[in-house]
């Protein structure tokens, strides 16, 4: 029971830090584009 318990526990910590990871690429690329979308707007003006 325990042996297993050990198995399984760095396999969830590891999805949770690709989850992790994969959340902070998204906010990254977001963030990104929002402040390009900002700039155009204020240079089109």
């Amino acid at each position: 029971m325990t042996h297993d318990a050990i198995k399984v526990a760095p396999q969830t910590a590891g999805q949770k830090m690709d989850l992790a990871e994969k959340l902070s690429w998204l906010f990254f690329i977001f963030t990104s584009l929002a402040l390009l979308t900002c700039l155009e707007i204020l240079f089109l003006k």
